[in-house]
Order: structure tokens, then sequence, then C-alpha cells
């Protein structure tokens, strides 16, 4: 096998999470599922399935761990793809999502605009608890349901959810911990000449919940939302919403820091107090390395610009984990900073 410089093992910690960090990584990457599908066997003629499900790369599989581990062991953890490059936490018990789930995100409710499905997915549960699945009138009403929910629901209801959410909360740290954990980025540009190198910090979200987004900003007293055509109108973020579509693009947007003064006074100390639990955390470690360096002004010889070329060059999608000695993961990147 090739030789690699950044060895990483992966870690199988069970990190003890606080009631926030279970909200945030769901805000980042959970997901409400129902589906209704035919089934000849059932007096209606269809079935109705369901679960909570929350999904990582392979490599951060103890952090699927951990959460399993707060919601008391119940649910199941497996491979989402035939790579195994991806792992699923899913609870599919009518009983457990009941006694589990449901309290959890009643107590601690989603921030993001995923709270609207979580509603329509915890009004399903409740109707298929007492029956209502099981006769007509309540399949009827499940598949209403179930027909504006997730990839369903309109832009402007997601839009209007996170306006009026932005108004009412405050955002907790342990929330931003986790959902930075799930949809942030730590990169280091190194210019081929001068000093002018570049670190920057950035979250991202589909722009329908730009004023979720906002909070950031106001939360960490500085940073942009970008692109800056979106400017916080519902006509600029359906704009690029519709834009980015007709491109098959992703229509996100990124709340980034990319100014070393804030970098250093506000998001390294904010990280250091509130640890990242993905391997993320090996990015974050980097990322501040490569601060403190060009701080130091070690690229100023070509000794110096190299071992911090070979650093960032080993970081986010190009950083190499080792699940076992025979076994290489490369660590994806969710999306490329603006």
């Amino acid at each position: 096998m090739k030789k690699i410089q950044n060895i990483n093992k992966i870690n199988n910690e069970i990190y003890p999470l606080r009631p926030w960090n279970i909200t945030g990584y769901y805000d980042g990457e959970g997901c409400f599922n129902i589906s209704i599908y035919s089934n000849k066997k059932m007096k209606l003629g269809y079935s109705v399935t369901f679960s909570a499900e929350i999904k990582q790369h392979s490599n951060s599989i103890n952090l699927l761990n951990s959460i399993k581990e707060y919601f008391k062991g119940k649910g199941s953890i497996s491979f989402s793809n035939k790579s195994k490059s991806v792992s699923r936490y899913k609870i599919s018990n009518l009983k457990d999502i009941i006694n589990l789930v449901i309290p959890h995100f009643d107590k601690y409710p989603l921030v993001t605009s995923k709270h609207l499905n979580y509603l329509d997915f915890k009004k399903v549960i409740l109707l298929m608890e007492s029956g209502e699945h099981l006769k007509e009138e309540g399949l009827k009403k499940i598949k209403e349901i179930v027909s504006q929910m997730n990839t369903k629901r309109t832009f402007l209801d997601k839009w209007n959810y996170s306006k009026d959410q932005s108004k009412k909360i405050e955002l907790v740290p342990e929330w931003i911990q986790s959902f930075a954990d799930g949809e942030g980025n730590f990169n280091f540009y190194i210019r081929p000449t001068g000093n002018s190198n570049v670190c920057a910090f950035a979250i991202y979200q589909n722009v329908h919940d730009y004023h979720i987004m906002a909070l950031l900003v106001k939360y960490f007293g500085g940073g942009k939302l970008y692109p800056l055509s979106v400017d916080g109108s519902f006509e600029s973020a359906f704009d690029y919403y519709k834009e980015r579509n007709k491109k098959s693009l992703n229509s996100v947007i990124a709340f980034e820091v990319n100014t070393r003064s804030m970098n250093k006074s506000q998001i390294i100390p904010f990280f250091n107090k509130y640890p990242l639990y993905t391997t993320k955390a090996l990015d974050f470690k980097d990322w501040k390395s490569l601060i403190e360096y060009s701080d130091l002004k070690i690229y100023e010889s070509e000794e110096g610009r190299q071992k911090m070329l070979q650093i960032s060059k080993g970081m986010n999608s190009r950083r190499k984990i080792f699940k076992e000695e025979s076994e290489e993961i490369e660590v994806e990147k969710d999306f490329p900073v603006s």
C-alpha cells in the first residue's frame, strides 16, 4: 500500500452527548421518514413504515454509537451503501419512537425547517399508535400528510418557518457544535507566492433556512452569508434556488468566517471549548496548526511552505483514515467552499 503521511485511526470512543447535541446532529444529517407501499396481505392493501434516521461517514461511526447510547441503546446501525463508506443509525420501532424520539424532539426541538417534517412524522406516529392506519379514513390522512413532507414540502413553507423561528430563538453552543460537525468545514489556502494565506471556517445549509444561518452571524458577532446576492429577501433566495436547480446544483448558502483575527478570537476558542466529535476534529486540529505556522511566518522558507502545503493537502476530502491496517478510507467533503 502506498505510504500516507497523515495516518489517522478511527476513534471508537462513546461520547456523552447532551440533548442539544442530538438535535444539532439531526438538524444537519437526520431524516424522518414515512413510507406507504402496496401490500396485498393488508386489509386496505397498503402498509405504512416509518423511521427516524441519521447518517455519517463510516469513519465517524463512533458518533452513531454515541447517539444510539443516548437513545438507551435502541435502534440499529448499518451501512447504507455497497462501499460501506456511509453508516446509518435508524429507529423504526413504534414503541421506541413514542418513548424516546418524540419526547426528545418535543423538549429540544429541531431548529431548522426540518422541524416541520418532524411535526408531520409525529402526527403519523400518533395516528398509527391509535391504529388509524388500519382504517380507510386514517390511511387517507396519513397519505395526505406524507404528500407534503421532506422534498415535497414547498420552498415558501420552509422559508416562512425559518423566518418566524429566527425571531423566537437563540442558538445554544451545543447545537452549533453538532450542526457544525455535520455541516461545517475548515479550509486553509496557501497562495503560490507572497504571504496572503487565507483561513476560512464555514457552515453550509439550504438557502430556505437563511434566517437560521443569520443567527450564526449574530452568535459569533461577525462573519458573512454567501452568496451575497441572497440578501435576506424571499425574492433573492428563491431566484438563487431556481437558478441552482436549473443547473442540478444544491441551493446551499454558507456562513463563513474568513478573517484570521475572528477565527482566532471566536472560532478557535469556541471549538476548543465545544469539541467536534467526527473526524472533522482532525481538520480543525490541522487548521489551527496552519494558522499558528502562518503567524510564525514559516511559509517564508521553502521548507516551511512545503510543510504547510503537506498539512493542507491532507485535510478534508483528501484526508486518509485507517479503519484497520489494511483498510484505507477517504473522507468525503459535502460541499465546496465558495
